[in-house]
């Protein structure tokens, strides 16, 4: 599945076109939140004291593809020459080191010339990258000999940013939080018989459930929602949501799954967090039945709010394995969003598409990349510890992975240089390739992008992220055909939002 921006309309290739993407006018710096300016501030001061010859600060916007909400972004750019710096030392992991900001591994690269890395303070999230040329050139192209170049682009994480935001303040006594026990996924079901399955009056959380607290907690409200039937394994099962609200808010909290005489075959808990006239938090599920070539799994797609742009909803697959349903994997997660499966041969059933795939869109912040993830459930009941991989084609001359990209975001041609030079390389790992003039009335198509796709588990081991590292693009620059790296999207006219 290939996918290339020449299908495109004409109007869409050209880089004069501005599709969802920079606004630097009319923003001005006080619209800023205040973190990311301190943040871009403290940076301009300290690329001041490289020492830098010129230090520029830009403001602007960009459009979320998903929320359609402005995104706020700042720019520094920095100018200098490499012989005022102290000897072996490069602008970039210079700033870096003087930042003493946490690092993100993920964004950290180098090359001949160039080094790129991202930082993160409190809620911010930058990515340096520095250029710079030696006595016989380098990547700095247009400029002198020893100059040096440095673009760092800032913007709040909001993924950060919204768990920073639930972290209630040391001694704030104004919530009550209301913590119902963690139930591992798979125990096996009490000895008490379960509570009537079509039972739907206002009921409390077992008692069980409910972990002390030194203070009094409020009553909550609750009742159950049974969902299905679902034919699974030539018999019929039903979800139980129990749902919990406080005025408007209502939450999902605690799932049971049940067979037809009411026995436990599956059960999980959440937690409520309690304030003054409502819910901090609300998740939503909703389960349907998955099949797949060699078998059935129950998949829970579950939403929370608030949540992130890019983020609020993951998946998790239940499936039969020594006689009894365990999940898959932890929750699986993607910062962008999960692609609707056709629907099934049978009500309450969705399918995934061949070779038991499960398509993903994953946002790389100046376009879409296409991930698919192979559901291995034959695998799974036979002990494979790789019960989801990724599946994506291979260009054999790099190793890398190959994804179609779509909607990429375009900056406008009125905000670029009248002309740059970018390093366009033969192929997708090659050191190999010329100088190309990029001006204004430039068409460029994209895609497909070229790079590495993990699944990363967290630390407490709750989710499975789906992880995309773009090494380059392949673009075409009025008729010339190569590989662009990152440090050169802006110049082909790519904006970052999200």
């Amino acid at each position: 599945m290939r996918f290339h921006v020449a299908s495109f309309p004409a109007a869409v290739l050209t880089i004069a076109v501005l599709v969802g993407a920079l606004s630097a006018q009319g923003v001005p710096k006080t619209a800023l939140p205040a973190e990311l300016r301190i943040a871009c501030d403290t940076i301009a001061a300290l690329l001041r004291s490289l020492p830098s010859e010129t230090v520029k600060q830009s403001v602007g916007s960009v459009q979320n593809p998903v929320t359609h909400g402005p995104v706020p972004w700042c720019r520094v750019e920095a100018r200098g020459d490499m012989r005022a710096l102290p000897a072996g030392t490069q602008p970039g992991t210079a700033l870096v080191r003087n930042l003493g900001w946490r690092q993100d591994a993920w964004e950290a690269s180098a090359a001949d010339f160039a080094t790129s890395a991202g930082v993160v303070r409190d809620t911010v999230f930058c990515i340096i990258g520095a250029m710079w040329n030696g006595d016989q050139g380098g990547r700095a192209r247009g400029q002198p000999a020893h100059a040096y170049y440095v673009n760092v682009d800032c913007r709040i994480d909001t993924r950060r940013a919204l768990a920073a935001a639930r972290q209630p303040a040391p001694g704030d006594t104004g919530r009550v939080s209301v913590i119902m026990k963690r139930v591992r996924p798979g125990t096996p079901a009490p000895s008490s018989s379960p509570r009537a399955a079509r039972d739907t009056t206002p009921t409390p959380a077992p008692a069980d459930s409910v972990t002390k607290r030194p203070v009094r907690t409020p009553h909550l409200p609750s009742k159950e929602r049974v969902l299905g039937p679902f034919t699974w394994r030539d018999s019929q099962v039903y979800c139980v949501l129990t749902e919990t609200w406080l005025g408007r808010d209502t939450t999902i909290s605690a799932l049971r799954v049940i067979d037809a005489h009411n026995a436990v075959l599956y059960q999980e808990s959440y937690g409520a967090v309690a304030g003054a006239t409502g819910l901090d938090a609300q998740l939503g599920v909703r389960p349907a039945l998955l099949e797949a070539r060699d078998g059935t799994a129950l998949m829970l797609q579950e939403y929370s709010e608030p949540s992130a742009p890019m983020g609020g909803v993951s998946r998790k697959l239940l499936a039969w394995k020594d006689g009894q349903i365990r999940p898959l994997s932890p929750a699986l997660t993607v910062y962008g969003e999960f692609v609707d499966l056709p629907k099934g041969d049978t009500p309450n059933t969705v399918r995934l598409l061949p070779g038991n795939l499960m398509p993903i869109r994953v946002w790389a912040y100046s376009f879409w990349v296409l991930v698919s993830l192979e559901i291995r459930l034959t695998a799974f009941a036979a002990g494979d510890a790789e019960p989801l991989r990724p599946n994506v084609q291979i260009d054999t001359l790099s190793g890398l992975a190959i994804f179609p990209i779509s909607d990429p975001v375009l900056s406008s041609a009125q905000y670029r240089e009248q002309v740059q030079q970018v390093m366009l390389y033969r192929s997708a790992s090659g050191s190999a390739g010329e100088a190309v003039q990029v001006r204004r009335t430039s068409e460029i198509q994209y895609g497909p992008a070229y790079g590495r796709v993990r699944l990363d588990r967290d630390r407490r081991g709750l989710s499975v992220s789906v992880e995309v590292g773009i090494v380059r693009l392949r673009v075409t620059i009025d008729g010339r055909t190569g590989f662009v790296e990152q440090s050169d999207f802006a110049a082909v006219g790519l904006s970052v939002a999200g």
